[in-house]
């Protein structure tokens, strides 16, 4: 019999090995919106969580780049600053820019994405 019901504190060991089978890190339930297991026979064999997810957009005046890098330091250090005020651990952030992407990690400490990024657009979401 499978059972598909939201995950419970006793499933905490099963998540914890199917996090660690799955080379994937070990969720810390901060801001989680909903998770599910999937369960046969008594056993834990899947889990599957959403979470909020907050990414980063900076968009400024491009004619000065002494203006842009200016800005992005003060707006960074605003968004930080807000952030951990909401208790918020990690932003994302996209850019086709690899520059940006450098000056992010060299000066903003952003890491690159294990893996694929993807998005689903939720059907009237």
């Amino acid at each position: 019999m499978i059972e598909v019901r939201r995950a419970i504190q006793e499933d905490w060991e099963a998540i914890a090995r199917l996090a660690a089978e799955n080379g994937f890190p070990l969720p810390d339930f901060k801001n989680f919106v909903s998770s599910v297991v999937i369960v046969k026979d008594g056993k834990v064999i899947a889990f599957g969580y959403t979470k909020l997810f907050v990414e980063a957009v900076f968009l400024p005046d491009k004619s000065s780049k002494k203006n842009i890098v200016s800005s992005l330091k003060l707006v960074c250090g605003k968004l930080i600053e807000d952030l951990q005020e909401v208790n918020v651990g990690q932003v994302h952030l996209f850019t086709l820019d690899p520059e940006f992407a450098e000056i992010m990690k060299r000066h903003y400490n952003f890491t690159d994405i294990q893996g694929e990024g993807l998005v689903l657009e939720v059907p009237n979401g």
